[in-house]
């Protein structure tokens, strides 16, 4: 009868995966559809990015000073040269942004959703349907910002691409802590993923690494002595290179030009740089209840649920901190 019931849950839960998997592909698909030819952004930015996208298309060879582009002219180019190869097939520079721009949104918000899957049933089922609850009321009463909304108010392009890829990378992080906790590969996933995307913009890049640190930190105070000793010196030296990787990049200098006189970003409730700092404050004590939750948890059995919960808090960590840097 154990058997029988044993097989009856597994059978189950694959049918609840393939039924998650469906209403994936059908609101990626209906979204796809709905947006595909709509542009929703009240930034003049809009202008400056399809303008590089444009000549991209044209040309991969820029010149580093053009009237025509201003600082766009030394602007990280990966994203908007994904955006040209796609907006040469459809002949509009709009278009090619905009099917990429779908596409990080289909990304970020699917990696958040793959990291939920390897939770148990009932925890995987109370996560989605609270994400969903969170969602649905946001966009009914508070209007936060998610990600996704700086298209709309600031037409952050590059840097929402990389902050899908962002997640992305952190996700494949996770994945490859919980199937092989000892090695150092999901060191070098946040690492060097880091370094790469600085090219598509420097902001998530610095995120990565950051998390990189806080990581580090975390299995320095729990790792056995043994373990600290090698996992610290392998993990350092993965930062450091990854660092130089950064800073020798010629799109950091540009980036941080660009930064000294721009990157403003408006957001709800948020009108002065004490509401921003005490934003900062929340958002890094969350991160720290939930790594709380993850130390209570790992003195016992290692679980999935308790990576999920060091690897997201550490993530809002180094955010947080950068933001108050």
């Amino acid at each position: 009868m154990s058997t029988s019931n044993s097989d009856f849950q597994v059978e189950l839960n694959r049918l609840w995966r393939w039924l998650g998997v469906l209403v994936w592909i059908s609101v990626a698909m209906a979204t796809l559809v709905h947006f595909h030819d709509r542009l929703y952004s009240t930034s003049i930015d809009v202008g400056l990015h399809g303008t590089l996208v444009a000549r991209l298309m044209e040309s991969s060879n820029l010149p580093t000073v053009d009237e025509n582009l201003g600082m766009m002219a030394t602007y990280p180019r990966i994203a908007h040269g994904i955006a040209a190869a796609v907006g040469a097939e459809v002949d509009s520079a709009l278009e090619g942004m905009q099917y990429i721009a779908y596409l990080s949104v289909f990304l970020l918000w699917s990696a958040i959703g793959f990291a939920f899957l390897r939770l148990p049933p009932r925890t995987r089922l109370i996560a989605f349907s609270a994400l969903a609850m969170l969602l649905l009321a946001n966009r009914q009463w508070f209007g936060l910002e998610i990600f996704g909304s700086e298209m709309v108010a600031t037409y952050f392009y590059a840097h929402f691409v990389a902050q899908a890829l962002a997640l992305c990378l952190l996700v494949c992080a996770l994945q490859l802590e919980w199937r092989k906790p000892d090695s150092i590969e999901h060191l070098l996933v946040l690492g060097l993923g880091g370094a790469l995307l600085t090219s598509v913009h420097l902001l998530p890049a610095i995120e990565l690494i950051g998390t990189l640190g806080v990581l580090l930190l975390l299995s320095a105070i729990t790792d056995s002595r043994e373990k600290r000793t090698q996992r610290l010196l392998a993990g350092a030296g993965i930062t450091l290179f990854s660092l130089g990787l950064m800073v020798v990049n010629p799109d950091f200098l540009a980036m941080y030009r660009v930064s000294s006189n721009n990157g403003l970003m408006l957001l709800r409730y948020i009108h002065s740089i004490r509401s921003m700092s005490a934003l900062a404050v929340g958002v890094a004590l969350l991160s720290l209840g939930l790594i709380a939750l993850w130390w209570r948890k790992q003195k016992g059995a290692v679980t999935y649920e308790g990576l999920l919960l060091k690897y997201f808090g550490a993530f809002g960590l180094a955010i947080s901190g950068l933001c108050v840097i």
